[in-house]
């Protein structure tokens, strides 16, 4: 204010020399602080249950007068205990099949294309809270070759073998007919013949037209999809 007052009579360059450097002083602490070990804590999206606690249990407090109000700490106790034991999905797929995120050792993310930048690779880093991405041929635990890779993800009993493939056409029936035998779920973008019966579950084009986008939790049994989550409205795309 007295800034604005002062450069009406033509004297606020002084004042707004003296907030400029304020400001600048402000946004120098605020890096600072950000660049202490610990400053940020990555945590993987929260469940829609945890969000309606927390946002319930916030309107609880701001709409109450009385000691009721103390009442909502109760769901935002339950809620935050929700959002930090949240776990990230193991097998993320995207709409097209082209991408594909498995979570691996060491809180990190394998990505099935070589770009690290990509939208679908940034916003699955960040979701599942993971501290580092690589290509999925770069990691350890994965075999890859010509047509795809092979790599087991997950671990204990909900652990699953996962064949991918990468390139634009399937192995001969002979290859691909002994990988899908010997895995537990195969993902794809091209559309697999009939024969290819993986022990869990087959992701392909066909699949990925009905469901869109897939997050798959192994250990829980349990799996997420953008088709169930849009809902079925008149002003979406028919699913064919």
């Amino acid at each position: 204010m007295a800034a604005l007052a002062l450069d009406a009579v033509g004297l606020g360059a002084p004042a707004y020399w003296l907030l400029g450097h304020a400001y600048g002083w402000l946004i120098a602490w605020a890096l600072e602080v950000a660049a202490w070990p610990g400053a940020a804590l990555r945590m993987p999206s929260m469940s829609a249950a945890a969000y309606m606690l927390l946002v319930g249990g916030g309107l609880w407090l701001c709409l109450w007068q009385s000691r009721m109000r103390l009442w909502a700490l109760v769901p935002v106790a339950l809620g935050s205990m929700l959002a930090m034991t949240a776990q990230p999905p193991d097998l993320l797929v995207s709409a097209d099949g082209r991408e594909v995120g498995i979570r691996i050792d060491d809180n990190g993310l394998a990505r099935l294309r070589s770009r690290q930048a990509s939208y679908a690779a940034t916003n699955w880093q960040t979701a599942s809270a993971a501290d580092s991405s690589i290509k999925l041929s770069h990691y350890r635990g994965a075999r890859c070759g010509r047509f795809g890779c092979i790599v087991r993800v997950g671990t204990g009993a909900g652990a699953a073998l996962v064949l991918l493939t990468t390139g634009d056409e399937l192995p001969s029936r002979q290859v691909l007919g002994a990988a899908c035998h010997e895995v537990d779920i195969v993902v794809t973008k091209l559309a697999l013949p009939p024969w290819c019966q993986p022990r869990r579950m087959r992701i392909d084009r066909r699949t990925l037209v009905q469901t869109q986008a897939i997050a798959i939790w192994l250990t829980a049994a349990r799996t997420e999809t953008v088709a169930a989550q849009l809902g079925d409205h008149p002003w979406l795309p028919v699913r064919r």
